[in-house]
């Protein structure tokens, strides 16, 4: 959580410094006059003040603050003070391990001298989950895999992660500790055991059983269901004990899927491993099967059930040319879709995809002519599944470029430091336009990308004005446009300055809603929850060559959170 405020911070400073210099040398503050902040954390549900919890002062980032983050702890009475504290805007922080982080923090603003008091912290109680579980003749099954997963946004989508794992007990029981406020499934999967004739025989079907299928217990999701599209998610609130959580592992028949890795032996696929990963409304590859190919370049996996997976054949990428960032990761050498119904799949060949070359010109519809020489075309990798790395083009002077070595994936093309007065209309892959869509390569492919530029880039600024709920009027504006990228990108920001001025330069024409926030998160991503804080913004249209003034009244952080918790997303 800490390193979510961090990162809000540095966000916050990169908009106050947009124009990519070095930071100015900080002020000695050795003389001027402190201030000191006080105050008390307490238990959120009761009231009761929380002894040993840890408490950070966090400077925000800005050009002036010569200030160092302080860490103190809560007495018996739940109180913490900071002394010697320059002035400037500070975010609190407090966590206990047996309370869920307090999240980015509050914010406070310290004058010369200042004594800011009675700052109130509260941090929500864990919870627990708890359940047994049972195979489908109602019999307790002991040692199975009990996994907890929880979801959070990145690139635009929700996704699922690991948060906990336990196993069962000798009656099937089992226990998951410090549950933190939010939205989970849980997933319960037994020992790997062969099938026998009454596991078989315990199916009804209204077909004939396939000769190659086998039925087993499988991994089941609460409270009984084959895959995460039809599981229930838990809402856990604070200090929520959510008992007899009961899921009921299934049987189903199970296939073999095999094949073969085709490929000239590199250090990639000499590291190679192959996944198979379900197909779903949430992307997440820690539901996926994985294996290392044999020597024979074979691979199998066992315990397959029925439905719509991806074969990734994924290997180790290196430096493959002077203009690639420098750094090693994982490389995408195959992908093939593949749906396993009624029968074991076999001789599936994943040959290895050849790197990518691609060719590009950029164009400028009007104005005096211009060299393209100082215009960077940018490769972002993008998608469920991020591969490679990211790779950096410069144009020649008239607007032509080369690609070379570019590992297959889906990318978002950014375009940079373009003309003066002018903005991205927009860019095309082989005549198909990708402007928000994206490039998807994750199977191959070449050809020409034209990237067009027009003149007529606009203005946006104005005010941020503080209200009785948010008398603080600093913090970030965030326009978002009718199009928004898959992954959330497209939005512009820009930090708010002192007396709550603000101005974003290089606008493209267009419809915008706009938004005066405490800080920005990876929730302003999330394009659901942009199409439903839709209506608490402002709608603006940006026309050519405009200048639009605004005034923008700070959007509170609570309506923030209840939007994002509507969605089961979390807007820490």
């Amino acid at each position: 959580m800490l390193q979510a405020v961090l990162f809000a911070l540095v966000v916050l400073a990169v908009c106050a410094n947009g124009s990519g210099q070095s930071p100015p040398t900080l002020p000695d503050s050795s003389n001027a006059q402190t201030g000191a902040v006080d105050g008390r954390v307490t238990n959120g549900l009761t009231g009761m003040p929380i002894t040993g919890a840890t408490v950070n002062l966090f400077p925000q980032a800005s050009r002036g603050l010569a200030a160092m983050p302080q860490a103190t702890s809560t007495q018996s009475d739940g109180s913490f003070r900071f002394e010697s504290v320059p002035s400037g805007t500070y975010f609190v922080v407090a966590n206990q391990s047996s309370y869920a982080d307090s999240g980015p923090g509050l914010r406070v603003k310290v004058d010369p001298g200042q004594q800011v008091s009675n700052i109130a912290v509260q941090l929500q109680p864990l919870g627990t989950i708890s359940g047994r579980v049972l195979d489908p003749d109602g019999n307790p099954v002991a040692g199975a895999n009990v996994t907890m997963f929880g979801t959070y946004d990145w690139r635009g989508q929700s996704q699922l992660r690991i948060m906990q794992t336990t196993s069962t007990g000798d009656k099937g029981d089992y226990l998951l500790k410090k549950v933190a406020p939010g939205r989970y499934f849980v997933a319960a999967e037994p020992l790997t055991q062969p099938a026998t004739n009454s596991d078989k025989n315990a199916v009804a079907t209204s077909e004939p059983s396939p000769q190659d299928a086998e039925y087993e217990l499988v991994r089941t999701f609460f409270p009984k269901s084959l895959s995460l599209d039809g599981a229930a998610s838990l809402d856990i609130s604070p200090g929520q004990d959510a008992s007899d959580t009961t899921i009921h592992l299934q049987r189903a028949a199970t296939h073999h899927v095999k094949g073969r890795m085709e490929a000239v032996m590199t250090d990639a696929t000499q590291n190679a491993i192959v996944s198979l990963t379900p197909r779903g409304a949430l992307p997440f590859t820690g539901l996926a099967k994985t294996v290392k190919p044999e020597k024979d370049a074979s691979f199998a996996f066992d315990h397959v059930t029925n439905g719509s997976y991806t074969l990734w054949l994924v290997g180790s990428s290196g430096d493959r040319g002077p203009e690639r960032n420098r750094g090693r990761g994982r490389k995408l050498l195959a992908r093939q879709e593949i749906e396993v119904n009624a029968n074991d799949l076999s001789g599936i060949v994943l040959a290895v995809l050849p790197p990518i070359t691609l060719t590009g010109r950029i164009t400028l519809d009007t104005g005096p002519e211009q060299t393209f020489a100082s215009v960077r075309v940018g490769f972002v990798p993008a998608g469920d599944v991020t591969f490679g790395t990211f790779l950096t083009v410069n144009a020649n002077a008239d607007g032509s470029f080369a690609v070379q070595n570019l590992d297959p994936g889906e990318y978002r093309i950014v375009v940079s430091n373009v003309p003066g007065g002018s903005y991205v209309q927009s860019v095309q892959y082989n005549r198909q336009d990708v402007t928000t869509s994206g490039l998807n390569l994750s199977e191959g492919g070449g050809g020409e990308i034209e990237v067009a530029l027009r003149m007529g880039a606009a203005q946006v600024d104005g005010m941020v004005t503080a209200s009785n709920d948010n008398p603080d009027a600093s913090g970030a504006v965030v326009l978002v446009p009718d199009s928004v990228a898959p992954d959330g990108s497209g939005t512009l920001m820009a930090a708010v300055q002192a007396g709550g001025m603000f101005t974003i330069r290089n606008v493209a024409p267009g419809h915008y809603t706009a938004f005066a926030i405490d800080r920005w998160t990876a929730v302003w991503q999330n394009i659901p929850f942009l199409r439903e804080i839709q209506r608490e913004g402002t709608s603006l249209n940006v026309d050519e060559n405009g200048h639009a003034h605004i005034q923008l009244q700070k959007l509170p952080e609570t309506d923030v959170q209840q939007t994002a918790s509507r969605l089961g997303l979390n807007a820490q």
